[in-house]
């Protein structure tokens, strides 16, 4: 889908620029014109639900996928670390579960079990996990001091700090502060002076999250 979309979109002219000339501006103006089109969508898939309609609830999925592809696409080109964005918040969301059934009536109690209660389930590998629930929605509920997932670290700082021009900022000599999407970490690399300026720069992406997170833990912060 997401390649059909972005094929659509360079021959309609829709195409977003490229993240040399993106700036907050340009991207903000770009994505506003989903958000009706979007809604949209939704009002049709509620529509679609009402009516017991299958087929109209699967045109209404795809047309929803088809936008929020363009969206996606939006934030690639800004250069948005969209992916580990994702598995920021999939990490995040598994905290609410607990194979310890004590500790989920912990959070129960600290929270009061006049307004969530312990639900269990089996999980794929056919283990009891526990989480606690709202006693009105049936919602998964977060306990309490639940940590925030942080995603500024998939989002270039000239989005982040409202800045309308690339960050040119020096590095500060510590590279989990000076790098926080791939595209910062590829543009320095691709720049000659990484490991001149960070001899223990990890030798690839992947490998420099892992060495993130130990370092975030280790300071007693988010992932």
């Amino acid at each position: 889908m997401k390649a059909y979309v972005r094929q659509f979109m360079s021959a309609c002219g829709l195409l977003p620029p490229s993240y040399d000339d993106m700036t907050l501006p340009v991207f903000i103006n770009g994505v506003k014109p989903l958000v009706p089109l979007l809604q949209e969508e939704l009002n049709e898939l509620n529509t679609a639900l009402q009516a017991n309609d299958v087929v109209e609830v699967t045109d209404a999925f795809v047309d929803l996928k088809y936008f929020i592809s363009q969206l996606e696409i939006w934030l690639d080109q800004a250069g948005v670390d969209v992916q580990e964005a994702e598995e920021l918040v999939c990490l995040n969301n598994e905290l609410k579960y607990t194979r310890d059934s004590l500790l989920a009536t912990m959070w129960a109690g600290d929270i009061g079990l006049g307004k969530v209660y312990v639900a269990s389930n089996l999980d794929e590998d056919g283990d009891i996990q526990y989480c606690i629930k709202d006693n009105v929605t049936h919602k998964v509920k977060k306990f309490k001091d639940f940590p925030q997932v942080d995603l500024s670290l998939c989002v270039p700082k000239y989005l982040t700090n409202y800045a309308d021009v690339h960050d040119c900022k020096l590095p500060t000599g510590n590279m989990f502060l000076d790098i926080k999407t791939f595209q910062e970490y590829n543009d320095f690399v691709k720049s000659g002076l990484a490991w001149e300026v960070y001899p223990n720069l990890p030798m690839s992406w992947e490998s420099f999250v892992c060495e993130r997170v130990k370092y975030n833990l280790e300071k007693g912060e988010n992932v």
